[in-house]
């Protein structure tokens, strides 16, 4: 309600609009987050699922290893437990990038029994030829 004296604003003792904010409105951290995330989603455009992993597996790693280097002041510590946390999240994206870079390796065995040789390789999906 405006302020009956015409000097503009509120009535004493009322702020804002009484109705409320209208549903659906954003405020102004919402669109500053959603900014932000418009612009990582754009950084990552055209970059495949695996280059993404990637990425996060060198970031925690490159994290450790400054936070492992960095001098430190007298009488600081290295927190152990934030150490192992971070090492640990690198070691896993790690993981999960591996099969995509590194095959694996198949089982041979060589049976020379008879002066023959019988190569079986068998994959990882329980599948084997002879050669």
């Amino acid at each position: 309600m405006a302020n009956p004296s015409g000097k503009g604003g509120f009535q004493k003792g009322q702020s804002g609009n009484p109705a409320g904010r209208k549903k659906g409105s954003t405020n102004k951290r919402t669109r500053e987050l959603t900014a932000e995330a418009l612009d990582r989603i754009e950084s990552l455009e055209g970059k495949t699922p695996i280059e993404i992993m990637y990425e996060v597996a060198r970031a925690y790693h490159q994290t450790w290893v400054g936070m492992t280097e960095a001098p430190l002041k007298e009488g600081e510590k290295r927190d152990p437990v934030e150490l192992m946390a971070i090492a640990d999240k690198a070691a896993h994206w790690a993981k999960e990038c591996a099969p995509y870079f590194h095959a694996r390796l198949a089982n041979v065995t060589v049976d020379n029994d008879e002066g023959d040789y019988e190569i079986t390789v068998a994959d990882h999906t329980g599948d084997q030829e002879a050669a």
